[in-house]
């Protein structure tokens, strides 16, 4: 199991009032959570463009509920969409993967 050190955050896209009063589309952080991080290389950049073309970061964290491909993930000042359905290993409610890529903007 990797170590878990890394703290992230999951952002939802929601419509809020700017200062003008008018809704616009914001990245609001919804949870943070402990994770762990581990940029993906060789063998396991192949195996997970099965998953997902152009992944480059896999995030393992205890399972939480709601989290979603539409979501993003932040973590140490980068913003990361999720590029696939999270993966609840083996179905068992305990350990939850997610596979990411960087948001250039």
């Amino acid at each position: 199991m990797a170590d878990r050190n890394h703290i992230i955050e999951i952002l939802e896209n929601q419509k809020v009032r700017n200062e003008l009063g008018q809704l616009e589309d914001r990245w609001v952080p919804i949870m943070e959570l402990y994770s762990s991080y581990e940029p993906i290389y060789g063998n396991q950049f192949f195996a997970a463009q099965q998953v997902q073309s152009g992944t480059t970061v896999k995030f393992e964290m205890e399972y939480v509920d709601g989290i979603r491909k539409d979501m993003r993930v932040r973590h140490e000042g980068k913003v990361y969409e999720i590029n696939s359905d999270p993966i609840n290993v083996k179905g068992r409610n305990i350990t939850l993967i997610l596979y990411c890529k960087e948001v250039i903007e």
